[in-house]
This record gives C-alpha cells, structure tokens and sequence, in this order.
C-alpha cells in the first residue's frame, strides 16, 4: 500500500508537470527566483545560533548579515514578480494549463 501511494504521487506530480509543459521556463523562473535557502536562511541560522548560545555576534557581522537578509528578501520579490508577470503573458500566448496546445 505504501508502495502505490508513492508511485502514485510521483505519477500525478509528472502529468502536474507535463500538462504545465508551455509554463516551464516560468516554473524554472519562479523556483530559481526563491532563494531565500542561499542567503536569507544562513544568515538566520547564524543570528539565531548565537542568539542560542548567549555568545554576542560581532557589530560587523550583524551589519553584514542584515543587510544580506534585507537583499534576499528584495531579490526574492523581484524575481518572483518577474515571474509571475512572464507566467502570465505566456497564459495568453498559450491558453490556460490543462488545454490542447495543439498548432
């Protein structure tokens, strides 16, 4: 039964994928454009280890990894609008997902 329920998930997250095919460069956008795991995340797992452990982080360090989780989050913004805004133009070049693409 586990089994099943694995392919089974696996089989629908392909077809999701496959049905959203004139949609993948936006899709590879907007993931690629969600980085908060590369910047935002360390700079937080530091802040929050030494918050933890009573030990002061340096003034520099708290500068430089505020303004390192300020930049992630505008860049984030940015590039998932930017995404957004290129996932919609295509809807209109394409049609909707789920539809006959055929030329």
């Amino acid at each position: 039964l586990e089994w099943f329920g694995l392919t089974t998930a696996l089989m629908l997250c392909v077809w999701l994928l496959a049905n959203a095919a004139p949609f993948f460069a936006g899709l590879v956008d907007l993931i690629g454009s969600i980085n908060l795991c590369t910047f935002f995340l360390p700079c937080l797992f530091l802040r929050k280890a030494h918050a933890l452990t009573h030990t002061p982080l340096p003034l520099w360090e708290r500068a430089l990894t505020a303004a390192l989780m300020g930049a992630s989050l505008v860049m984030t913004a940015v590039g998932c609008t930017g995404s957004v805004v290129s996932i919609v133009k295509a809807w209109g070049d394409y049609g909707a997902p789920f539809e006959c693409h055929v030329a």
